[in-house]
């Protein structure tokens, strides 16, 4: 599952976008309602805000997009989580599945049937790089992984609300959200301004949407850069 850049951007030398080519059926892309939200600054963007998932934002849209390669067991697994997370860091590690900024997560769809040496083994993946799999979360809302890797939201349905069967489990970058003080999540209007104060860095909001990838707060992001850009902002911005 995408839920940013991942889907449009080629990346250094080209390594997202050979990623897609080789890795995945991106002409059989699904739009999913996920609850995903502006949260992370990055400071490769310039400290603008990049997407994360959140088990308290409401539901967006974000993209499943099929394994080229059908995944029969724990190697083909990790074969695509390795390589997701090879695109998401770009970087050519042959083995890492996280970071201290994020890792891979794994969720089976209800009632899947899944061996269990596949379980067993992502949940020592998940051990042996516990740091990187403790994803930070607002203080009212519950952890996005468990203790053995495994998202804890629940199983996205196609956009127009419909079941999403043909897929048995999905793979997603996660990524630490920048949480603030009061360890909440950004607001619209520091996500707009945070754009606004660079706005070379923009694009990866229009590009998002462009896309078909949106946040429930995208409307109140883009009225208070329409505010900012028509005076009402309460003075100039300063990158």
């Amino acid at each position: 599952m995408i839920i940013g850049s991942l889907l449009w951007d080629d990346g250094r030398e080209e390594m997202r976008k050979t990623w897609r080519a080789e890795r995945l059926l991106v002409n059989e892309a699904i739009d999913v309602a996920a609850p995903i939200r502006y949260g992370r600054k990055s400071s490769s963007r310039g400290d603008t805000y990049t997407m994360v998932l959140s088990m308290k934002a409401q539901l967006g849209r974000a993209k499943v997009i099929p394994c080229l390669k059908p995944i029969n067991n724990f190697n083909d697994l990790i074969e695509e989580a390795v390589h997701l997370w090879q695109a998401e860091s770009q970087t050519s590690s042959d083995s890492a599945v996280s970071a201290s900024w994020g890792c891979v997560g794994l969720k089976l769809r209800d009632g899947v049937v899944c061996p269990d040496d596949i379980l067993t083994k992502w949940a020592q993946v998940a051990k042996d790089n516990q740091a990187h799999f403790n994803i930070r979360h607002a203080h009212d809302e519950l952890p996005l992984l468990d203790n053995s890797g495994m998202l804890q939201i629940t199983w996205p349905t196609r956009a127009d609300g419909e079941p999403l069967t043909e897929i048995d489990a999905i793979l997603v970058s996660v990524n630490q959200p920048t949480l603030t003080a009061k360890n909440e999540y950004a607001d619209p209007y520091d996500i707009a301004r945070a754009w606004l104060k660079c706005p070379e860095h923009d694009n990866y909001f229009y590009k998002n949407s462009e896309h078909g990838i949106k946040t429930f707060e995208d409307d109140a992001i883009l009225e208070e850069i329409w505010r900012a850009h028509h005076g009402g902002c309460g003075g100039p911005i300063v990158c």
